[in-house]
């Protein structure tokens, strides 16, 4: 029997060699920003003496960069509202506004030149940054600080005349500090040489936000920043916000940290809309409305909250807020299956979890893998804000700028209800009226014949889903790192954590299939050569990350540009790899290649012209019937040998080439 000593080495030494190589892999595949030198604000080379007016002819132009965001998407939208004309500068363009008066434009703020953007420009709204609470510092450093300034000097050398920074809550506020942080004024300040800021992200936002105001001239360039608590919401399109939206909806946030304390930490939060209420608020007082007194407004700092003269506890507010949307749900007779109360959890059990998590995130990677995820961003800061009492004060926002919420916290929960039943995807869909659950049955109620009649008639104007929809098209920029812009190439830029996953499940699986097949001819006449090993598990490699991979998004958005079908010439190289490839195994692993190459090569060249050929709503069921038949011709029949040791390609060539990577589940677009 094996001694405890025996058996450690062979269970330890397999664990250690998987975390060193884990660790390896992070390193370097991750991209990690080199930290940029900071840009010193220049002076306002176009000086022109700013006069508040309201355009009768014509509009003021406002720049928001990061316009595509959770708050910028409604700046752009309040601000089209008031008859502004927008220019929306963002990394990566999503969510689109469709109308003429808007202009997107893709751009890095920390090392494009931003000059020529804002020639034409009046106003700025900087709502682009970076929300990372781990250890990432030159990316925050670089995003919020190096951006910000070379944000002002464009806006300073362009003539822009008015300028609103979106800070933080959490640039003045900590978790660590012994003082009461209750009702925090909108001019409060840290003593810098003796406070200790709790993340990298409430530095560098800090700093950024003294940028700023320290930039404020009352006559040429008007300057503010804007402090935002924890912001929730929907997009503009309708899609939740993925820290506490979403996570409440889907279940993902079930528990709250809670402390021994007796009386319940109160906090405040903020709805988007009104978060961007307040920018447009800011612009104006600037450009146009003459009743706010500047002197009040230039180079100052304001707070933005709901406006409840009670705030609650994190509890009471988002149970809240579930109750109000399961009370929605059982109205409509919809099934709810996410949470209906959240459920305290002591704060020491949450607090190990970061600090575990931490500890994994700072060996393996440095930071937070997926920076917008409620889950991943459970770090220690993130943990001890939630059970801090933290409230801030807009008597002077309300008195300087004129501010009044838009909504109160329940007012904006019921618009965040309406929104999401109306416009998420699988919470609500409808059938000639009659309301249908995401995996219930249809509502059974009895309907007069006019309903009846009336449903018929509008049957005719619902629109069929178009899968072009689901796909944001805009390829986002290859990545800098030599490694990942190698993979972005082969298989489209912005590939989710998840597909990256799945196609390396694919890729391990098919790989280790491989390898046995060929293990199993050891010690027989057609056992493999060590070329025949190395080539099937490269076959292997290829084909079955490929399967799984071609039908992602981003390699739908790689190859089918703007949704549209294969182009010619992507089509003759998927013809080539599969010929290619028959033709070195018949070649190789074949006993009769003279047989094997011609028919095989001649079965799939068929298979894709035909599937080409057809039109597009019918590519992907005759894709899936030719890759039945291909299985039959390879693996069942007597028409041609079976290669030994190649099963498994029998398997995945037709699914990579015929399924996967030929017909792309089209159609899309039909020009």
């Amino acid at each position: 029997m094996e001694t405890v000593s025996q058996v450690l080495p062979s269970i330890c030494y397999p664990l250690i060699f998987g975390v060193v190589l884990c660790h390896l892999l992070f390193r370097l595949f991750d991209s990690r920003p080199q930290r940029l030198n900071g840009v010193p604000v220049g002076p306002i080379v176009r000086k022109a003496r700013i006069v508040r007016f309201k355009p009768k002819r014509g509009r003021h132009t406002i720049a928001v960069t990061g316009g595509c965001g959770l708050l910028g998407s409604h700046i752009v939208k309040q601000l089209l509202d008031k008859k502004y004309k927008v220019k929306v500068l963002d990394r990566h363009i999503s969510r689109r506004i469709s109308s003429p008066y808007v202009e997107y434009i893709q751009c890095d703020i920390t090392t494009d030149d931003l000059s020529s953007y804002f020639n034409d420009v009046d106003g700025i709204c900087h709502t682009a940054g970076v929300v990372c609470l781990m250890n990432n510092p030159n990316l925050l450093h670089n995003v919020h600080v190096v951006g910000t300034q070379r944000v002002l000097n464009a806006a300073r050398a362009s003539g822009v005349g008015a300028f609103v920074f979106t800070s933080s809550s959490g640039a003045v506020t900590s978790p660590y500090v012994q003082y009461s942080q209750l009702n925090t004024s909108c001019s409060f300040k840290p003593d810098t040489e003796t406070y200790q800021f709790p993340s990298y992200y409430a530095k560098t936002k800090y700093e950024a936000e003294e940028i700023v105001v320290s930039a404020n001239n009352i006559d040429y360039f008007r300057t503010c920043a804007i402090r935002i608590p924890g912001m929730y919401g929907t997009f503009s399109d309708g899609t939740p916000d993925n820290i506490l939206i979403g996570p409440l909806l889907s279940g993902g946030m079930s528990h709250v940290p809670t402390s021994r304390s007796v009386e319940p930490p109160l906090v405040d939060f903020v709805y988007v809309k009104n978060a961007a209420y307040i920018h447009v608020l800011a612009l104006s007082a600037f450009l146009e409305n003459e009743d706010i007194d500047l002197k009040k407004v230039c180079g100052k700092t304001f707070n933005c909250t709901n406006g409840d003269d009670l705030p609650k506890d994190t509890l009471q507010n988002w149970n809240l807020f579930l109750s109000m949307y399961h009370n929605h749900a059982s109205d409509n007779d919809l099934k709810y299956k996410g949470n209906l109360q959240l459920k305290p959890i002591p704060y020491a059990i949450v607090y190990t979890f970061a600090f575990l998590l931490e500890l994994c995130y700072s060996f393996f990677c440095g930071r937070v893998p997926f920076p917008r995820s409620f889950i991943w961003n459970a770090t220690r800061c993130s943990v001890a804000y939630t059970i801090t009492p933290i409230t801030l004060s807009i008597q002077e926002t309300r008195r300087c700028l004129q501010y009044e919420p838009l909504y109160t916290t329940e007012e904006s929960y019921h618009d965040v209800i309406r929104t999401v039943f109306k416009s998420y995807p699988g919470v609500r869909s409808q059938v000639n009226g009659a309301c249908i659950p995401e995996h219930g049955k249809r509502n059974s109620k009895k309907r007069s014949s006019s309903h009846r009649r009336k449903a018929r008639k509008q049957k005719v104007l619902v629109k069929p889903h178009n899968p072009a929809h689901d796909i944001e098209w805009t390829i986002p920029a290859l990545s800098e790192n030599i490694f990942q812009r190698f993979l972005d190439i082969l298989s489209g830029p912005g590939m989710s954590m998840y597909d990256i996953v799945f196609t390396s499940i694919a890729l391990v699986g098919t790989m280790f299939v491989a390898h046995s097949s060929a293990m199993k001819l050891n010690d027989t006449p057609m056992e493999f050569s060590e070329t025949k090993y190395y080539i099937s598990m490269f076959l292997a490699l290829i084909d079955g990350s490929a399967a799984v991979q071609c039908i992602t998004n981003a390699s739908k958005r790689w190859y089918h540009v703007n949704g549209l079908p294969l182009q010619r010439h992507l089509k003759l190289t998927i013809i080539a790899e599969t010929l290619v490839q028959c033709v070195v195994i018949g070649s190789v692993y074949s006993r009769t290649p003279r047989a094997f190459v011609p028919i095989t090569c001649s079965w799939f060249l068929f298979c894709l012209l035909l599937v080409y050929g057809v039109p597009l709503h019918a590519q992907r069921p005759l894709a899936i019937l030719l890759t039945m038949a291909s299985y039959w011709l390879l693996l069942l029949s007597n028409i041609v040998e079976r290669p030994a040791g190649m099963e498994w390609w029998c398997v995945v060539l037709p699914m990579k080439y015929l399924i996967s990577h030929a017909c792309r589940h089209e159609p899309y677009k039909q020009n």
